[in-house]
């Protein structure tokens, strides 16, 4: 399974119609409003934002009016059978004034997809887990001082912190660590 180092664009014009692909990896479905929003800033008074994401089991396309199955369901499936997970992309239509016919449409959709994922930068996720914690001083030095594992937050309290962490081996509550949350995740290698 694959998602994408950063964000990257592409572009291509057909009969003076450009479509422009916007790639980015994404950890959550909210993320997905924000980029669009974005996209509507860097692109303003395009015709069609079409856009598909997938996101573990959350998966979701919009044709923003283009005709049945010309981007959302070939998109998606173009995901699947690339083996990628936790990405949005987004593709921006300027009209050029020609109309493409349906399967002209489809085959330009799919050649801009094809030509965003495959000349993005890939990275392999591969699982883990986050956790919400509750450890005693004495152990955070530990998270702190381990490689694998990456403290994405942390709240002191008189005798304890509250953190949040991620990493790629289970842990099991002990003396000193209180797991008051676990969840598999998928992580970039």
């Amino acid at each position: 399974m694959y998602t994408f180092e950063s964000f990257h664009e592409e572009e291509i014009e057909v009969l003076k119609s450009r479509f422009i692909g916007l790639l980015w990896p994404i950890s959550k479905k909210s993320e997905v409003v924000d980029k669009l929003k974005l996209a509507k800033e860097m692109y303003p008074k395009a015709r069609h934002y079409c856009y598909a994401y997938k996101c573990g089991i959350d998966r979701y396309a919009s044709s923003d009016g283009e005709p049945h199955n010309t981007f959302a369901k070939p998109v998606l499936e173009l995901f699947d059978k690339k083996d990628i997970d936790y990405c949005l992309l987004i593709v921006v239509r300027y009209f050029g004034g020609t109309l493409l016919g349906a399967g002209r449409l489809l085959r330009t959709y799919v050649d801009i997809a094809n030509l965003t994922l495959n000349n993005a930068k890939k990275v392999e996720l591969v699982g883990g887990y986050k956790y919400n914690l509750i450890v005693k001083y004495e152990k955070l030095a530990d998270f702190k001082n381990d490689s694998d594992i990456k403290i994405i937050d942390e709240k002191h309290h008189d005798e304890d912190a509250s953190i949040t962490i991620m990493c790629l081996n289970q842990i099991f509550s002990s003396d000193g660590i209180k797991i008051v949350k676990e969840e598999k995740i998928k992580l970039k290698q």
